[in-house]
């Protein structure tokens, strides 16, 4: 009789157990693999020091209950040569039956770019290939590994190129004067380019004559140069009799303009607004009044 109670508490114990690996077993074999592939490559972002993309990545699950993304890896080449790559374990519930989209977020600055060797940086548009292995946690079964791949384009923005050529003295008396600095800009780029305003301070000689401000703005075609007029007040009784001398008796001098420029580009993603402008030179003297 003892024998017999011991064997039912026996059953009663290991039969759980052997329900849940028939379980698994039994789900396994209806199990079907998910697919994915990369639906889009987007540009949401550019500046003149990176570009962000976001890779839009279509997961199909066709089966009846749910499964997560766990984490991805991602790695974007240039010429077979790693620009970027990362990990993210940022787990997102897929739908059953159905396809979800993922977005995937990629920076790219361009001193990575730079850093790989691509003699491609001088170029307006570089190629690049991507990479993607998603973790995909199926029901009562662990981790199972997608890889795919997929490529794209992006854009390599450059700030304006500043070159002054002249200082104009529009008028001059004992106290100041109002000049006007005449320069080229260039823009390198393969989209017209807007400077809205270039304000800085302005250096003669080595020493600071005081701030600087554009007239007007500017629209540069792509590839071209314009001329942009930078207006500057000198007080006399902060600069010394110095200015007066130079700007009546010199036929060019040595200017430095350091500032900030509010720039736009005609790219729907790009990030305007304040960028750091140098320029210096030899220019000449124009008297105008």
């Amino acid at each position: 009789m003892k024998t017999f109670i011991r064997l039912i508490i026996i059953l009663i114990l290991v039969s759980p157990a052997v329900l849940i690996i028939t379980g698994c077993a039994e789900f396994g074999d209806f199990f079907l693999t998910p697919e994915a592939r990369i639906e889009s490559v987007e540009l949401i972002r550019a500046d003149f020091s990176s570009v962000s993309l976001q890779v839009n990545v279509e997961i199909d699950n066709p089966n009846s209950t749910g499964i997560t993304l766990s984490a991805y890896d991602y790695r974007l080449t240039v010429s077979a040569q790693t620009v970027v790559d990362g990990r993210r374990e940022e787990p997102v519930s897929l739908r059953a039956e159905g396809k979800s989209i993922i977005p995937i977020p990629v920076d790219i600055g361009f001193r990575e770019l730079a850093a790989v060797g691509t003699s491609m940086i001088s170029d307006d548009i570089i190629p690049v290939d991507l990479g993607l292995g998603l973790e995909i946690t199926l029901p009562y079964m662990g981790t199972a590994r997608l890889d795919i791949s997929g490529s794209g384009e992006i854009p390599i923005l450059r700030p304006p190129i500043v070159r002054p050529v002249s200082m104009k003295v529009e008028r001059i008396n004992l106290t100041g004067a109002e000049l006007i600095l005449i320069m080229n800009v260039e823009n390198p780029n393969g989209y017209a380019l807007t400077i809205n305003t270039a304000e800085g301070r302005l250096s003669v000689g080595g020493r600071e004559w005081g701030v600087v401000g554009t007239e007007n703005g500017a629209w540069i075609p792509s590839g071209k140069t314009v001329v942009m007029n930078v207006r500057a007040h000198v007080d006399f009784a902060e600069t010394g009799r110095s200015a007066w001398s130079l700007l009546t008796g010199s036929d060019n001098t040595d200017i430095h303009i350091t500032g900030t420029m509010d720039v736009n580009m005609d790219l729907p993603a790009f990030d305007s607004g304040g960028i750091p402008w140098d320029a210096a030179a030899k220019v000449s003297i124009l008297p105008g009044y």
